[in-house]
């Protein structure tokens, strides 16, 4: 009972530091390689990086990493292509060879 939880408790609890140390060892070198992460927080970055698969997922994130890229507009046909970028003002740039 008691006894075996509080045994149990101070294992668990420097396993758990173990992976808080090893997360943020991860997460310190993909900012590394990506300096504008460094803009977002832990829980956005790791949403980021565990939705790699599908790039709509950061549009959420895009004022954190970029400035002033409010939203990117993506190509109907091809879905990972971005066509636009968008200011907060809703400005508008148009990449080339993005048809």
């Amino acid at each position: 009972g008691d006894e075996t939880l509080g045994q149990l408790l101070p294992h668990l609890l420097e396993q758990l530091e173990l992976c808080q140390k090893s997360l943020s060892g991860y997460l310190e070198a993909k900012r590394l390689i990506f300096p504008r992460f460094f803009f977002v927080s832990d829980p956005a970055l790791l949403e980021i990086l565990g939705q790699a698969s599908d790039s709509h997922t950061i549009q959420a994130h895009l004022l954190n990493v970029f400035d002033n890229v409010a939203y990117v507009k993506f190509n109907e046909k091809n879905y990972d292509q971005i066509q636009a970028t968008f200011s907060k003002e809703d400005e508008k740039i148009v990449l080339e060879n993005s048809e």
